[in-house]
């Protein structure tokens, strides 16, 4: 569950992981991204409404279009929204994530950084 302090207004949430390949991985992270919202898909619609479905990933594989893959998922879930979160880089108590929102027209990025040290952070939008 995602919760808004400010609002009390929280959103059901399902997620799934895309580890780091343990051997030269031949699959694409658009692939894999794809591979992991119609494994979620399998449990059904019913499962699926009213969640947003958060995908995870470890992995890396090339570059690759978020709007291509919001393109090639759309229709084939029932989640109100995918987001997918990935670690873009990590130097000593500074890290900074990708995270996106993605929509057939135009998938929202983010870049969130974050000092671990003095829990400062903040939120920057790519495109």
């Amino acid at each position: 569950m995602i919760v808004n302090r400010s609002t009390l207004v929280g959103w059901p949430t399902e997620h799934v992981f895309i580890p780091a390949p343990k051997s030269l991985q031949n699959e694409s992270l658009e692939d894999l991204m794809i591979s992991a919202v119609k494994h979620k898909h399998q449990k059904g619609e019913a499962y699926a409404k009213g969640k947003q479905l958060v995908i995870f990933a470890d992995a890396e594989g090339g570059p690759w279009l978020p709007n291509r893959v919001g393109q090639r998922i759309e229709g084939q879930h029932g989640f109100d929204f995918v987001w997918a979160v990935g670690l873009e880089q990590a130097d000593g108590n500074e890290y900074s994530y990708w995270v996106i929102c993605f929509d057939e027209l135009h998938s929202q990025v983010w870049k969130v950084s974050m000092d671990i040290e003095t829990i400062e952070w903040s939120v920057e939008r790519i495109q």
